[in-house]
């Protein structure tokens, strides 16, 4: 059915309210703010794009650092960095010198406070990165328990050489474990990508999963 004038102005309207983030904010285009708009877009049945909280999902061993929050941070929206590990959650001192590495506000979580807090995470106005330490942190939080951030990619980054790893390129090797983690993180759904930066880009999971027994 056809709307009027004035109802395609109130639809316009609602779409820019949307898109207006806080001055010198990164802007994030053609999607809406889900809260101010979700439910007037569904009366009118116009489809609704939502944004997502976290606006990058990573990998990394050393969690915060000069290429997650200078060279990652102009590649996509980010207002703080939430680092899920229970071990640093738990260390006073290395909490505190992650967030005075970052520059910007910063969470350190445990996988139970974390999974206290993602709804909220997810509602928050602001844009984060979410970073574990290992790729079994992120299976937990993106496969059991069950977190829809909105966006569909993993970015693995410095994973070291250790016993028992494969390496797969610069400072990214994995166990077998671990691989069997980004197997079910794949399953759920994800694009699993090996890059340190982005322009140092290796490959996807699909082209090293064969190494360790997945066809």
């Amino acid at each position: 059915p056809k709307r009027n004038r004035s109802e395609d102005a109130r639809v316009s309207k609602a779409i820019k309210e949307g898109h207006r983030q806080e001055a010198g904010k990164p802007q994030v285009p053609e999607k809406i703010r889900y809260e101010k708009n979700a439910g007037y877009l569904k009366k009118k049945n116009i489809k609704e794009e939502i944004i997502m909280a976290i606006s990058f999902i990573r990998v990394d061993d050393r969690m915060i650092h000069g290429q997650t929050c200078t060279r990652w941070a102009l590649e996509y929206p980010c207002d703080g960095l939430i680092a899920v590990n229970n071990a640093a959650a738990k260390n006073p001192v290395l909490k505190s010198a992650y967030k005075s590495a970052s520059g910007k506000k910063t969470f350190v979580w445990s996988l139970e406070e974390f999974k206290e807090k993602s709804e909220k995470v997810l509602k928050s106005k602001d844009n984060y990165f979410l970073i574990t330490k290992n790729p079994l942190d992120m299976e937990i939080i993106l496969v059991e328990q069950g977190l829809k951030p909105g966006i569909s990619t993993v970015i693995i980054g410095p994973c070291n050489d250790r016993p028992g790893t494969t390496k797969l390129g610069n400072n990214q090797s994995i166990t077998q474990e671990e691989a069997q983690a980004l197997e079910n993180i794949m399953n759920a759904g994800y694009e699993v990508e090996f890059a340190l930066l982005k322009d140092e880009a290796i490959g996807n999971w699909k082209k090293f999963r064969g190494q360790f027994g997945f066809h």
